[in-house]
């Protein structure tokens, strides 16, 4: 991990309200103490946020990789998923946060939002 900022509540929104900029369509889940620190229950700062994407039809993974370089903030691919076994339908439980960016259209293609979950376990 590189010695970046540690990222708190304003951070978090930020780099949340810059994916949905990218009009990338997607669905982004916010994970560990990433996913605490941005919905207020645990105070303070993290040292980095925690994301899964799930869908991505228009590699939402690379726009997140250059707000990575640009927000200038640790930003980690990782889900409770990838350390223990989720429970069946862990999407379904999961807690929709807010959606980012509005659908846009122009000519015959459709750019769309970028849908924020919290993973819940």
């Amino acid at each position: 991990m590189s010695m970046r900022q540690r990222v708190g509540q304003q951070e978090i929104e930020q780099f949340l309200v810059q994916v949905g900029r990218t009009r990338q369509p997607g669905r982004l889940y916010l994970t560990g103490g990433a996913a605490l620190v941005h919905r207020g229950i645990r105070p303070g700062q993290t040292l980095d946020i925690d994301i899964q994407i799930t869908a991505d039809p228009a590699n939402l993974t690379a726009q997140v990789a250059q707000l990575k370089q640009q927000l200038n903030i640790n930003i980690e691919f990782a889900s409770p998923g990838d350390f223990i076994p989720l429970p069946t339908q862990w999407e379904t439980r999961s807690q929709f946060i807010k959606r980012y960016g509005s659908p846009t259209f122009g000519g015959k293609w459709a750019k769309s939002s970028c849908d924020i979950l919290q993973e819940n376990v």
